[in-house]
């Protein structure tokens, strides 16, 4: 098989679970190297599974996607609140576009998620709402720098992100949006920041997804104008493929990821590994790309979260 075939299937959900597969097989044979296999055991952690469910939900039906849009569903002593949907109903008030509302969302799904590595145990986030730790704290973070602005470059509207303004986007504008400093360090801060900056050149350069049917000069590219060209892509009225959303994140976010980790034909990969367990005898490319195992797991994250806004806010529906 050639190097492009397997990049490209690497890259696919569909070797995430063929590949994950192989690994499972080869536990409960016992030939991985540093973990055991218990299968006695599943009946137990899936129970332990259901009564988490059942303690929290009143049925599984009622469990929620596990989306980035969860971050913003917080307890607070007057009552729940949707932080996101609040913003929805008060962008409509002022006329703003059902199909522009999703598209401010899908902005703010965006880089919250990318922004959503390990904070370390010792940051924190202050907030009206709270005190806010790791992924919650990064996502309210993200939520009140989105709010003031500091991802757009339209003066007059702060509720975007844009490759104009991500590319310009400083250490120092990160570093204060998470309220770093000596006594609340965030770890990672500055990869962070260049993973923002590596976003607005994504965007820049992914006309294709990002530029939307209005994007010029008065309109950079957006996150947000995937929803346009997702809607293009509609097997009938209305029904867009999960691989056509799976084409927007891994491909056209992929120079967003670190150049430095797993490549194949100059090529990088982004969130792919080798698995010594896979091992064959050989070094040719093709031996050496069956033994890679891909994960892709913020990007999968990022595409759940994104299909609920997709779904709610955009009237898709989604198939496969």
């Amino acid at each position: 098989m050639s190097a492009s075939y397997n990049i490209t299937y690497l890259k696919s959900l569909q070797a995430v679970r063929e590949r994950s597969l192989r690994v499972y097989e080869l536990a409960q044979r016992g030939q991985l190297e540093h973990f055991v296999l218990d299968e006695a055991k599943i009946d137990d952690v899936a129970d332990y599974v259901l009564s988490l469910v059942h303690r929290d939900y009143a049925s599984i039906a009622s469990v929620p996607p596990h989306g980035r849009w969860r971050s913003y569903c917080v307890k607070t002593p007057n009552g729940d609140r949707d932080l996101v949907a609040e913003h929805v109903l008060k962008w409509k008030a002022s006329d703003v576009s059902e199909w522009e509302c999703a598209r401010r969302v899908i902005d703010l799904i965006t880089v919250s998620v990318l922004i959503d590595a390990g904070a370390g145990a010792n940051w924190r986030y202050e907030d009206e709402l709270g005190v806010f730790e790791r992924t919650e704290g990064l996502g309210i973070a993200a939520l009140r720098m989105f709010e003031r602005g500091v991802f757009s470059s339209h003066p007059h509207n702060p509720f975007q992100a844009d490759a104009r303004a991500l590319l310009v986007l400083s250490d120092a504008d990160v570093a204060r949006g998470f309220q770093v400093t000596d006594a609340n360090p965030l770890l990672g801060c500055a990869n962070r920041a260049q993973l923002l900056r590596n976003l607005g050149r994504a965007l820049s350069d992914g006309s294709r997804y990002f530029g939307g049917k209005c994007a010029c000069n008065n309109h950079p590219a957006r996150p947000g104008f995937m929803l346009d060209y997702l809607s293009g892509c509609t097997e009938s009225p209305l029904v867009v493929s999960i691989d056509d959303v799976w084409d927007v994140v891994i491909d056209g976010l992929a120079c967003v990821w670190p150049a430095g980790r797993t490549q194949l034909d100059g090529v990088a990969l982004g969130d792919v590994w080798a698995c010594d367990s896979l091992d064959v005898d050989g070094d040719s490319d093709r031996q050496r790309a069956d033994t890679l195992v891909p994960f892709h797991k913020l990007s999968q994250w990022l595409t759940w979260s994104l299909l609920e806004v997709v779904v709610k806010l955009g009237k898709l529906k989604v198939s496969g």
